[in-house]
């Protein structure tokens, strides 16, 4: 049915017949924007995305996701439903006869995709879609459920009733799981309208989704960060299938045995999470245990729980949920000295298990820049003249008029310097136990990717090279946006094992020296780093002139790059941008708080609720209506709650839900999209408590002077001297500072001491950056391994434009947020000289740039900031900013705009 033609989309309809898409051609006059390479799809019959709502996408922040979904047999699978999880105006979009797909949408730092098709397990996946760029999706292998289905009548069963799935067998040895039902146990499914229905039998599928090679693909979402794929199991019940309910869940639980093929020590801890479709993540459950049956005795099994090779008392082992009925199966199941994987299980979905152990000899990628081939930027020779430098030019006259034709080498067609990158992918040294580095390329929809085996060399390089051509096949004009990933492969299993807890929910929550990618089964960690790019350039042939281009005609080539037609070039970002002042009119009350919206609005937080501001100028209240009286309650409509007022912080987590602190940052509450209050942790001002760290937030003292929100929903606490992780099940941790710990960078985070953390957000590479303040600012990045770096103000050198960014002073630093080329922008206090020769301070909004060096965007009423070297003022030890009554501690008020860029980065302000 596919034609091989990458310009066209061959799908087949409902009845069979093939429908084709074919692609639109490109402008060759114009730099090629993303929204003109993808409007093919949902303007032009017959239409690959369907049922996107008007005026939905945006020209600026429109982005793409591709991808691929197979079969079981690894084959394209046609025809799967893709919809973004939560977003209906996005529409849907079909597989087509080889099983890609792709979606126009605006920029989000985390989308989730759903894919569904009939007869299949249901599967999504997270994606980041950064502003003007193509995403790649990781594959996906839909499943079908195990053929063999074990019927279990609930109101018959008088002892413990096995369910098996089938016995799977690859490389990590043989397996088979058994769901164990005890007598009593009644279920009942529960309706997407909420509605809910008893079922007396249950016919169970038990599916293993981690089998072989293919496992990863087949797994529901991505595992969360801390976690290593091991173990993944789908339960399904024919009867909620059959009648459409979404959820299955037992009154009592289910024990969940499994031979231990990975070989994990006896008595350690099998964190357990299950996957919930409806949120687009993974939950966490109650650890399980490794366990031993040492010996038979009076028919019962003898456990070892503990790895001390004893045989427990039989409280114990009832105590980990493991009753004398279910000893006494086991003993006619297993023989003695099997280790087994112990959990419970409450509801039908996928469950995931797993078993941490450790990499010490794993690396962090080495932090470098990435540039093109391309070096041509001026200069270059006449055509005739000995040349130095690589590119030549020519000015021709245009005869009777002043205008001139200018030729230049590196704008003629096939100039593939501006499409390769030489990467550097190791530092001075190398690990030796560094298996390999895989680097990935993905531009313009195409994703190239180079596997480099070790052992490797010291300041080692490769060079990866583009055709130009987009995905569709179609040449692309101008610069176009450009990602490098490189993947670090090392060993795994050579640290200690996951510590027991009881009573523990440390799914999510382990935390080794590196945040890393591992796969238990394959043995393997993947430390990943990401950087992006531009890469192509504007041809003369745009200008039909043959090689030539008109001097008095220049070209706009992708956002920062404009193209003279003498030959010159010059960056867009080197143009002054005018600061405008936001006017609140008809809003008279207090302004608390401000959070730029990805469509345009933004959010306003005032002492009288929240309002929601358009794109188009518009109001729309969020809670509460204080007139009509509201209820200081959680799990009641934002427009009820007394809580939706008086917010600060104001944060969107990767659902569209709305995070912020009340009540001094004693509290922190979340308003879904749906428009619910809920607790997320502290206690009510006043109150005094724990930290609560390792148990329940909702139950723990916290002081937040700032928030931040990941893309797995985890949300930062940023207090006096700690930074804590509230995990999507509700545990709080520290993260960095706290006692015991050390003043210093370059160090574990959990080991570094904090000053206030008066700001942060996340970064694209996921890292992220805290805005610590105590006489002076300091800007300090917690990376994907762990470990915290300072970025800026960590010295007492200048603080003038050009200076390098570390060794600065800063000031009164807040607001920090990342743009689409990696600049961090932020706001402070700056020195500069007044008329009569003396200093004076003013806020400016500072940048730094990828070279590591600061500027100025704003606020300074001139070009930039003097070179001064004198220190920054002060204030004196111990004499604070005074605050307003009422007003909170975490926050002063504010009238500016927190940045939330539409481009799609993890920012999360």
């Amino acid at each position: 049915m596919d034609d091989g033609d990458p310009c066209t989309i061959d799908r087949c309809d409902p009845s069979g017949a093939l429908v084709r898409t074919t692609c639109s051609a490109l402008d060759p006059t114009v730099s090629t924007t993303l929204y003109d390479a993808l409007s093919f799809l949902f303007e032009t019959e017959p239409l690959v995305q369907t049922g996107v709502a008007p005026g939905t996408l945006d020209v600026v922040a429109v982005a793409g996701i591709t991808g691929r979904v197979v079969g079981p047999d690894g084959l394209g699978l046609s025809n799967v439903s893709v919809t973004i999880l939560g977003h209906p105006e996005y529409g849907a979009t079909l597989t087509d006869a080889t099983g890609r797909y792709i979606l126009a949408v605006n920029a989000s730092h985390r989308l989730t995709l759903d894919l569904q098709a009939a007869g299949f397990i249901r599967a999504q996946r997270a994606v980041e879609a950064p502003m003007q760029h193509i995403a790649h999706a990781a594959d996906v292998m839909l499943s079908v459920a195990n053929a063999s289905a074990t019927f279990v009548d609930l109101e018959a069963i008088t002892e413990p009733t096995p369910a098996l799935g089938a016995v799977e067998s690859d490389d990590a040895g043989p397996r088979q799981g058994a769901l164990l039902f005890t007598p009593g146990t009644t279920a009942a499914m529960r309706f997407p309208d909420g509605s809910t229905q008893a079922s007396s039998t249950l016919t169970v599928r038990i599916t293993e989704l981690t089998v072989g090679a293919d496992g990863p693909r087949r797994m529901p979402g991505e595992l969360p960060d801390n976690t290593a794929y091991t173990y993944a199991v789908d339960l399904q019940a024919d009867e909620a299938v059959a009648g459409g309910a979404e959820h299955v869940s037992l009154s009592e639980p289910a024990s969940y045995f499994l031979e231990n093929f990975i070989g994990a020590p006896v008595g350690t801890a099998v964190p357990a999470g299950t996957y919930d479709y409806e949120q687009g993540l993974w939950v966490a459950d109650p650890d399980g245990r490794v366990v031993q049956l040492v010996s038979i005795s009076g028919g019962l099994a003898d456990l070892d729980i503990t790895g001390d090779g004893v045989v427990d008392s039989a409280s114990a082992i009832e105590a980990i949920g493991i009753s004398e009925d279910e000893r006494a199966w086991l003993a006619t199941r297993y023989a003695a000295g099997t280790e087994l994987w112990h959990t419970e299980i409450a509801h039908f979905s996928v469950v995931d298990l797993n078993n941490m152990k450790g990499c010490p000899a794993c690396e962090g990628p080495p932090d470098f820049p990435i540039t093109t081939d391309d070096t041509c930027s001026g200069g270059g020779g006449r055509v005739g003249d000995r040349v130095h430098q690589p590119d030549l030019r020519e000015d021709v006259p245009v005869a009777g008029t002043p205008y001139s034709l200018h030729y230049r080498s590196d704008r003629v067609p096939g100039r593939a310097a501006a499409r390769r990158v030489t990467v550097p992918i190791t530092d001075d040294t190398v690990s030796p136990v560094l298996r390999a580095i895989v680097v990935r390329l993905r531009v313009a929809g195409r994703q190239i990717e180079q596997r480099v085996e070790c052992p490797c060399s010291p300041n080692q390089s490769t060079t990866i090279e583009w055709d130009g051509l987009d995905l569709f096949g179609r040449t692309t004009h101008g610069h176009q946006p450009a990602e490098i990933e490189l993947a670090y492969e090392y060993p795994w299993g050579s640290g200690a094992p996951s510590p027991r807890v009881d009573g523990l929910t440390s799914f999510g929550t382990w935390l080794p020296d590196l945040e890393l990618d591992v796969d238990n089964v394959r043995n393997i960690a993947e430390i990943r780093a990401r950087r992006r790019l531009d890469l192509g350039r504007s041809g003369n042939e745009v200008h039909g002139l043959g090689r030539f281009s008109l001097d008095a005609v220049h070209l706009r080539s992708g956002e920062p790059h404009l193209y003279r037609g003498d030959g010159s070039r010059r960056r867009g970002d080197a143009v002054t941008s005018t600061l405008e002042p936001l006017h609140i009119k008809g809003l008279n009350d207090n302004l608390w708080d401000t959070l730029a919206l990805p469509d345009g609005g933004f959010l306003m937080s005032l002492a009288s609720g929240l309002y929601r501001r358009g794109p188009d100028g518009a109001d729309t209240k969020i809670g509460p209506h204080v007139s009509e009286g509201c209820t200081s309650a959680f799990e009641i409509p934002a427009l009820q709650s007394c809580y939706a007022k008086l917010l600060s912080n104001l944060t969107l987590g990767p659902d569209g839900s709305i995070y912020a602190t009340i009540e001094s940052g004693s509290r922190i509450l979340r308003i879904r999209p749906n428009g619910i209050v809920s607790h997320v942790a502290g206690l009510a001002w006043g109150v005094g408590g724990e930290t609560g760290d390792g148990g329940l937030a909702t139950s723990a003292f916290v002081s937040c002077r700032s928030l931040a929100v990941g893309s797995d929903g985890a949300v930062y606490c940023g207090g006096n001297t700690t930074l804590r992780r509230i995990g999507p099940e509700g545990t709080i941790r520290i993260v960095a500072g706290g006692p015991g710990t050390v003043n210093g960078n370059d160090i574990p985070a959990a080991q570094a001491q904090l000053r206030v953390v008066v700001d942060m957000t996340f970064l694209r590479d996921g890292s992220l950056l805290l805005n610590t303040e105590g006489l002076t600012s300091q800007l300090r990045k917690i990376g994907t391994d762990g470990v915290i770096r300072c970025v800026a103000g960590c010295g007492g050198a200048s603080y003038a434009d050009g200076e390098p960014a570390l060794p600065a002073l800063l000031d009164r630093a807040d607001d920090i947020a990342e743009g689409p080329d990696g600049t961090l922008t932020f706001t402070a206090a700056v020195a500069q000289l007044a008329p009569n020769g003396s200093t004076i301070f003013r806020k400016a909004i500072r940048t730094i740039g990828l070279d590591g060096r600061l500027g100025t965007l704003a606020g300074l009423g001139g070009p930039a900031c003097p070179r001064l070297r004198q220190p920054v003022r002060r204030r004196r030890p111990g004499a604070e900013r005074k605050l307003q009554p009422e007003q909170p501690l975490d926050r002063r008020r504010r009238q500016g705009l927190r940045t939330h860029p539409a481009d799609g980065l993890r920012s999360d302000r």
